[in-house]
């Protein structure tokens, strides 16, 4: 029983600790990726960034203590550990909340981002990002290619008549409820690896070990 135990709480700190190794990578990938966008879109993702990466680097050390502790069968390594996983809880599971509720401010920030974008778009700082995202994401202006009456429309318009606003909104929105899913399938993970390392205390503690 013992023996399963702690092959279980391995077990489980490897899967977060790949986890934690995804997050990190992930979170890196959004940050260099969305620099191309310009600064002001990018505002929209650094503190989930930042977030993703601190977090996947706190998992990774998680991990680690809680392999640890299994291995040496030190349960107070491993009550400290179970601890810390507790607060690590319930700081993801906040954070996927307030994830999932800010998908609902998205649109208007985004709307206030791209519409200063296009209304500014003669300036050199503006129009690789707005091109890129037109391209990318085959639309035109915020709502229309009516929003360039001030200016002649940019190539990267195309023939494209579908406003960006909406259409970044929802590929901003996807990636949100992703990440939010994957936080609360992390929060499971942990869940369990907290059950059965304080299982594993007690069954230490059983056979007179410290």
């Amino acid at each position: 029983m013992m023996k399963c135990l702690k092959c279980a709480v391995l077990f489980f700190n490897l899967i977060c600790f790949l986890c934690a190794l995804i997050l990190i990578l992930l979170g890196s990938w959004i940050q260099i990726n969305f620099v191309q966008y310009g600064k002001e879109l990018q505002t929209v993702w650094q503190a989930a960034t930042i977030f993703m990466i601190t977090l996947g680097a706190f998992m990774l050390l998680l991990s680690l203590i809680g392999c640890f502790g299994a291995l040496v069968g030190s349960v107070a390594i491993l009550w400290v550990y179970g601890a810390l996983v507790v607060i690590l809880l319930i700081v993801e599971s906040a954070a996927a909340i307030v994830t999932i509720l800010w998908r609902d401010k998205l649109d208007s920030q985004v709307y206030g981002i791209l519409k200063d974008a296009v209304y500014n778009y003669t300036q050199s700082d503006v129009i690789q990002p707005i091109d890129m995202i037109q391209k990318a994401f085959e639309c035109c202006g915020v709502d229309s290619a009516d929003d360039y009456k001030h200016t002649s429309v940019p190539d990267s318009c195309g023939h494209f008549k579908v406003g960006c606003a909406p259409i970044f909104s929802e590929f901003l929105k996807s990636r949100l409820f992703a990440i939010a899913c994957a936080l609360f399938g992390v929060c499971f993970v942990q869940l369990l690896s907290i059950i059965i390392a304080f299982c594993l205390c007690k069954r230490l503690r059983g056979y007179g070990s410290v």
